[in-house]
This record gives structure tokens, sequence and C-alpha cells, in this order.
């Protein structure tokens, strides 16, 4: 796995790897492995700024790190989907508060919602079971974080 690998050219060679066995699969299963290779990722305590997506890793920064907040492993579930070739969906990276939780949710929705990552652990969810407290305050397009230039 991924995360095994203490230096950060063998996460990418790996990132690298997984993402084109995923690009053979259907859109589904693609979905599946990658919510599931993201929910493993090392856990750390929150260090991104939701709200400065300009000082955010690129997908290559990204894998330097070893350890992920929520938000870092949303950006990459939406980072390895976008280039493994499944760039023919819709992505947008929501950042979500539940108030009365007093909790913030990092999810990727794709297709409007069909699908959501991120909000369940290692599960692929939709937008009729997301708590309808969850209010979304702020929203980033592969356009608004440059993935365009990678693929």
């Amino acid at each position: 796995m991924i995360w095994q690998h203490q230096k950060t050219s063998e996460r990418v060679r790996e990132w690298a790897s997984f993402r084109r066995k995923i690009q053979k699969k259907t859109f589904d299963d693609a979905l599946q492995e990658t919510v599931s290779l993201w929910s493993y990722a090392p856990i750390i305590n929150t260090c991104m700024d939701f709200t400065d997506h300009k000082s955010w890793p690129d997908p290559w920064e990204l894998l330097e790190d070893s350890g992920y907040d929520e938000l870092a492993k949303a950006l990459g579930m939406l980072y390895t989907l976008f280039l493994s070739g499944h760039d023919d969906h819709s992505y947008v990276l929501l950042i979500g508060l539940n108030r009365d939780q007093g909790k913030y949710y990092y999810i990727v929705s794709i297709d409007d919602g069909k699908y959501i990552l991120n909000y369940e652990w290692d599960s692929v969810v939709n937008t009729q079971q997301i708590d309808p407290g969850v209010k979304i305050m702020c929203q980033y397009t592969p356009q608004d974080l440059h993935l365009e230039q990678y693929t």
C-alpha cells in the first residue's frame, strides 16, 4: 500500500500505478478503490486552511506529507480521480459545517451529489445521505485548483 512507503518518490510511484489501475476500471469501482485508499491514509490533526485554497499542496506536494487531515484526504480523493482519466465527471470539493455538532465536513461531490466521498469512512454515499444540518461554506472545482495543468 502507498502509505507504507517512507520515501516520497516511492509514494509518487505507487500513486501513479494506482491511478493507472483505476483508469481501466468502471467509475463505480474507481470511486470505491479511491475512497478506500485515502480512508487508510495516516491521520493528523487539522493543519490545512480550508479558506485559502491557493495555499493547498499540488498533487505531488500532497504525497510528500506523511499524515493527512480530513481536508487533505478529500483533496487526495479529488486529485486521484481527476488525474486517473475519470475527468468526464463534475467534481466539487465542498467544505461544510454542522453548527449543532460543531463539526466540519470536507467532502468530494461528484456529478451533482450522485456520489459523495469522505463523508463516511471508506464509503461512497449520495446527497440524500448527508445530514441536512450540514451547511456548505466553500466549494472548489478542479478549475479552481488548476488541475487541468496536470492532465
